[in-house]
């Protein structure tokens, strides 16, 4: 189980890579997971998608929210920070991170 902490977004990638069907999630137990939806494994009576990569390190709260376009990731956390990164299916680099945004919010 690699999410330790409730789920508060999921979307499936804009862009997919031959044969896979990636997806992301993003966890109040402040990381992104990408999965790949077609290797997945059983356990039990679940199927359960195999895990690629694991965002660590971007945000100090959870995650609420996410938005993927094209490879690129925004990610909203509980700390007040927007994360801009990239994903690929071997993982995540980051960006930009906005953290203390005056205001809590743009402006």
């Amino acid at each position: 189980r690699p999410h330790t902490s409730w789920i508060g977004d999921i979307q499936f990638l804009s862009r997919q890579e031959a044969g896979a069907n990636l997806l992301l999630t993003a966890s109040n137990d402040k990381t992104l997971v990408l999965w790949d939806c077609s290797a997945s494994a059983t356990s039990g009576k679940l199927r359960i998608p195999k895990k690629l990569a694991t965002s660590k390190g971007f945000h100090t709260g959870g995650v609420f929210s996410m938005h993927e376009a094209g490879g690129s990731v925004v990610s909203a956390g509980k700390d007040g920070s927007v994360v801009h990164s990239r994903v690929t299916p071997t993982g995540f680099s980051l960006l930009h991170d906005f953290e203390n945004m005056p205001g809590g919010g743009w402006s």
